[in-house]
């Protein structure tokens, strides 16, 4: 997969609105990155690189998972938690 190195602001609302705090954690841990080290790249204090790709995939599938047990896909859980 191909990612832009910062994650969008929306894709970061997403990712937030969808998993837990030790949902991430979990996700860090188990990809051999800290908590913090995720939370950067959340908040686009570092970039997405080759050495991370992994992690954000996991993120990612997570919060598509998530999405999904409250019916919703991302584009539409997105939309309803816009922030303006």
């Amino acid at each position: 997969m191909k990612f832009k190195s910062l994650l969008s602001t929306q894709m970061k609302n997403i990712i937030l609105s969808t998993t837990t705090k030790s949902e991430r954690k979990e996700v860090a841990e188990k990809n051999g990155y800290s908590e913090h080290t995720l939370n950067s790249i959340i908040r686009g204090d570092r970039n997405i690189n080759s050495k991370n790709e992994d992690l954000m995939l996991d993120l990612i599938r997570l919060s598509i998972t998530k999405a999904k047990t409250m019916e919703k896909s991302l584009i539409n859980y997105s939309s309803m938690y816009e922030i303006r």
